[in-house]
């Protein structure tokens, strides 16, 4: 076996340089060190230590990676090689001399435990190169937020008779495992990891398309698509809007066409997300659909588990909903869980008021959007904000809107989203609204 180290997202030169003095240890397997660090200007000052006598060390930025994982040098590569990943603080265990012993030819991954304390998760701590260059694409969007999260999504293209599970930790982590929101990392990290039998099901389901209005996201908007590209289940139809942008979104949406074969791009002058929903209903041409903010992203089984969940909706449901993680973005560079939004069900527009979050993920069935007219442009801010509550309100009027526990949608918080810019709105909608949802019947008369 020999070793080839891929170093992710590193915070800082010590714990870059810990991590590569345990790589040493190795002895002769190591072969090349690929260090992807973010361009912050917080990151290892990489240039100290780019001279390991006898190993090749290269360096890239992990920005560069919105689509798929950055390409290797593949030109050396052996059957027995293998890529040992390591994430931010993670160091070699003594114990890793384990990797001398000889592998079956079958084996396509070697993973170990993240810890000794609980709660932990089966991780994948090394993919023989060969595989990984045949399985293991698409997910860069998951590199940028999170390359732990992105190895264990891999981890569900391989079979357990492919997977070799150490029974220790291999790698040790000077990591905040304190965090109010390790449990559920933990939990997110598992689920991505697990092999996913509803998938199986879902080309005999209901077709689902997304929809996508997007404004000035070009920071954001390239990891939405990519989430999309990524996905397990494809969308039957993906419907992207650029509402006006000012900056360089419409041509990065553009490039990212041709990997969403059933993907539209429709530009118009700059009308606010409500209207720009409209302007595409007309064009949507599935059973459901999925609204998608252009600085959010989804889980790679999203699509398939969303198919799944739906055979189970009574036949006049307008709307599915779930929960949502929540992000956020350190100094740094890279991302942090802050935790999952739950939702629970509401039975009536007057409940919808007090709903504590944003109402979503929103799965609307296309033939009751329509129905209800489309997607409400409220007088309110000349109809830019909390369209999407008097939209449930109207589709509250046609049936039961539905929750299920389920988790597959990612936000991220930032400066710049609507929500957050404004926070002091909210209360003068409902004094001017609350008549609408407190007089609003729950069906048809």
């Amino acid at each position: 076996m020999r070793v080839h180290a891929v170093l992710f997202a590193y915070a800082n030169t010590r714990s870059l340089e810990r991590a590569i003095r345990s790589l040493l240890t190795l002895q002769g397997l190591l072969k090349q060190i690929t260090i992807f660090q973010r361009s912050s200007s917080g990151s290892p000052d990489v240039q100290r230590i780019l001279s390991v006598p006898g190993i090749h060390v290269a360096v890239h930025a992990m920005e560069s990676s919105a689509g798929d994982f950055p390409e290797f040098n593949t030109n050396e590569l052996a059957h027995d090689d293998f890529y040992l990943f390591m994430h931010d603080e993670d160091f070699l265990a003594a114990r890793a001399l384990a990797f001398n012993q000889p592998l079956h030819d079958g084996i396509q991954v070697i993973s170990c435990p993240t810890s000794t304390r609980q709660p932990s998760y089966i991780r994948p701590l090394a993919i023989r190169c060969e595989s990984f260059h045949k399985r293991c694409k698409g997910l860069g969007h998951l590199l940028q937020t999170d390359s732990e999260a992105a190895l264990a999504a891999h981890l569900a293209q391989f079979t357990d008779d492919e997977i070799l599970t150490l029974d220790t930790p291999l790698l040790m982590q000077t990591r905040r495992l304190n965090s109010h929101a390790h449990a559920q990392r933990v939990a997110y990290l598992h689920e991505l990891s697990r092999p996913r039998a509803e998938l199986q099901l879902a080309t005999s389901q209901s077709t689902v398309g997304v929809m996508l209005s997007v404004y000035n996201a070009s920071q954001w908007i390239e990891m939405a698509l990519s989430s999309l590209a990524s996905q397990r289940v494809p969308a039957n139809q993906v419907l992207v809007i650029d509402d006006g942008s000012t900056d360089d979104s419409s041509s990065r949406i553009r490039a990212w066409l041709h990997r969403l074969p059933n993907a539209v791009l429709i530009e118009t002058q700059n009308q606010g997300k409500a209207r720009a929903f409209n302007t595409l209903l007309p064009h949507v041409n599935t059973d459901f659909v999925l609204e998608l903010d252009a600085d959010d992203w989804l889980d790679p089984h999203a699509i398939g588990h969303i198919k799944y969940l739906l055979t189970g909706i009574p036949e006049h449901s307008p709307l599915v909903y779930g929960n949502f993680r929540t992000w956020r973005k350190r100094t740094s560079g890279d991302y942090e869980l802050f935790g999952i939004h739950a939702g629970h069900q509401i039975s009536s527009p007057h409940e919808l008021l007090s709903y504590a979050l944003p109402l979503g993920p929103r799965v609307y069935r296309t033939s009751s959007l329509r129905a209800a007219g489309g997607f409400a442009v409220p007088s309110f801010a000349d109809g830019r904000l909390y369209e999407d509550v008097l939209t449930i309100r109207n589709l509250m009027q046609r049936g039961d809107i539905v929750y299920r526990d389920f988790t597959v949608y990612n936000t991220v918080q930032h400066r710049r989203s609507i929500t957050k810019q404004h926070q002091g709105q909210w209360a003068h909608f409902v004094h001017l609204y609350r008549a609408h949802f407190i007089d609003s019947p729950r069906h048809p008369q």
